[in-house]
């Protein structure tokens, strides 16, 4: 059986590797597979946290860049 690092190493998946990756999924048994797929809670908050500090981020950096470029730009275009 091949290791699940080579599965997709030549930028595709073929139905080997998904009949692999099913057995090694299957062969974890009932608790196995229960953690597995509760794996990624928790990570919500987080993700989430990390997404409003982007937009904060993105929001600011939108301001000043209006504010210091366009702005001037704008005036210079319109009024000078």
């Amino acid at each position: 059986m091949r290791n699940l690092r080579a599965i997709g190493a030549t930028g595709t998946i073929n139905s080997e590797d998904v009949t692999i990756m099913f057995r090694r999924f299957a062969s974890l048994g009932r608790r196995g597979r229960a953690a597995a797929a509760h794996a990624g809670q928790g990570a919500g908050r987080a993700t989430s946290a990390a997404f409003w500090a982007w937009i904060a981020y993105q929001t600011i950096k939108g301001l000043i860049t209006t504010t210091l470029v366009w702005a001037p730009l704008a005036y210079y275009y319109f009024f000078a």
